[in-house]
């Protein structure tokens, strides 16, 4: 048991641990706000393709092409 406290007492000392954890949390952070800024620009992209394929539908009157003539 003591052997046990004496490694936890020399781990708190330990400055380069901390440092980790600190480095651990700032690429956590990075990493949600860079998956969330793509879902973001993936979602307006496909709304803007949506409206210009929209407006390209509704400047051909509709003639889309494929289909049966």
């Amino acid at each position: 048991m003591k052997s046990l406290v004496r490694k936890l007492r020399a781990l708190r000392r330990d400055e380069e641990g901390a440092e980790t954890v600190e480095w651990v949390i700032v690429v956590a952070v990075l990493v949600v706000a860079i998956v969330g800024g793509l879902s973001f620009l993936g979602t307006s992209a496909n709304n803007a393709l949506s409206n210009i394929g929209a407006y390209v539908s509704g400047a051909t009157g509709g003639l889309g092409g494929g289909g049966t003539p």
